[in-house]
């Protein structure tokens, strides 16, 4: 993963953001390759659409008691957590994102 040209673009594309919240950016994407390998060998393979799927989980699988669908350590069944999820698919498409603008 290419940390510093992701915190690079992120404050280029998205001026108005702060700097802590880059490095939130930075370190939520290292927790998700830390948990599902290495994001650049992702993109070769399946533009990171695998994680992305890893990461889908909705308020009706909150709902249903669903398990975390992820190798993410979080508690999704207490209300709001789920979106815990949301927001580190957030951070892989603006990897992604990154990636594929060169």
């Amino acid at each position: 993963m290419d940390d510093e040209g992701y915190r690079r673009w992120l404050g280029q594309r998205r001026p108005k953001l702060k700097q802590s919240s880059i490095d939130t950016y930075v370190r939520d994407a290292r927790r998700v390759e830390k948990c599902c390998g290495d994001l650049d060998d992702h993109i070769q393979k399946d533009g990171l659409e695998e994680v992305l799927q890893e990461l889908q989980f909705t308020e009706d699988d909150r709902i249903r008691g669903a398990p975390n669908p992820s190798r993410l350590r979080i508690k999704p069944k207490i209300p709001g957590n789920y979106r815990v999820l949301k927001d580190y698919a957030r951070t892989i498409e603006y990897y992604r994102a990154f990636r594929s603008a060169g």
